[in-house]
């Protein structure tokens, strides 16, 4: 009855509506604290305004109680700015590897993955050597590098101590523009 005469006339229906009353909100310096009333009158702030309903979440939980998932986690972090980095000008999806700065904490052992493109063996296994020697050179001889043959492909797996994202881009960088490379990851 009361939806039909909202859309009707609200101006004759909301005066006939209980008026609204806040609940005690918990806030400390507010209804559960010195000014709490016990007599269930509703408290005022300082400033005037009643107190809200609203409670204040500090942690975040599941339904069962368990810290949410990290993945979770850190897009809330990313949400909240805290892998934004202080010259916004840079902030762009094309900025070098401001996620991986964020994320990993250098120096720290990386792990790539080269594929070349359809090559004959003696091409590929030159790539291989040239991707070795690029990565003792890069890691002071501490890199280790494993080939594979898939088809007429290789996938060279590298691992390697990079000190920053820096050097971790300008290595998948040399990596990608050789023509023999079809992927880097």
């Amino acid at each position: 009855m009361f939806v039909g005469l909202c859309f009707l006339a609200p101006a004759l229906v909301l005066p006939l509506l209980p008026p609204v009353q806040p609940a005690r909100c918990g806030y400390p310096r507010c209804c559960d604290g010195a000014n709490a009333a016990d007599d269930g009158e509703i408290q005022m702030e300082a400033d005037g305004v009643p107190c809200s309903s609203g409670r204040i979440v500090t942690e975040l939980v599941d339904a069962s109680g368990s810290p949410l998932p990290d993945r979770f986690m850190l897009a809330v972090r990313a949400c909240r700015g805290e892998f934004a980095p202080e010259d916004a000008s840079i902030d762009t999806e094309r900025g070098d590897d401001l996620i991986t700065t964020a994320l990993l904490e250098f120096p720290a052992v990386v792990r790539l993955r080269v594929v070349s493109r359809v090559l004959d063996d003696a091409t590929a296994d030159s790539l291989v050597d040239d991707v070795t020697r690029l990565v003792e050179a890069a890691s002071n001889g501490e890199g280790s590098v494993s080939a594979k043959v898939r088809g007429g492909r290789r996938s060279v797996d590298l691992a390697m101590r990079v000190d920053d994202a820096k050097a971790l881009a300008a290595l998948r960088a040399a990596l990608s523009e050789d023509s023999r490379v079809q992927m880097c990851f």
